[in-house]
């Protein structure tokens, strides 16, 4: 039965380094800390877009509902408006009908 790569490669890597020492595992780590670097910069750098991205959303949501909210002030201020033209005009007609009557 064959061994499973992983488990190969985890007893090749166990081999080497008890062969190799610790200069040679210095080494190792010296050449693949350039890759490590770059890969953390990925990682960070999506994060930071995703972030970005998360943060964008929430200020379009904001002006979004910003701008609801002045589209129904706006529409209050023109009903109060129009309650108050109406109620002035009552009264007018109201005054001119008792100064008719009297």
């Amino acid at each position: 039965m064959m061994p499973d790569k992983p488990e190969s490669d985890l007893l090749d890597s166990l081999i080497d380094r008890l062969q190799g020492g610790t200069a040679d595992h210095l080494e190792r780590q010296m050449r693949s800390a350039p890759d490590i670097k770059r890969q953390e910069e990925e990682a960070s750098q999506r994060r930071l877009e995703e972030m970005w991205m998360h943060e964008n959303e929430r200020q379009q949501a904001i002006a979004e509902a910003q701008s609801e909210q002045q589209r129904q002030e706006e529409t209050l201020v023109r009903v109060v408006l129009v309650i108050a033209g109406v109620v002035i005009l009552i009264v007018i007609l109201v005054t001119i009908g008792l100064s008719l009557a009297g």
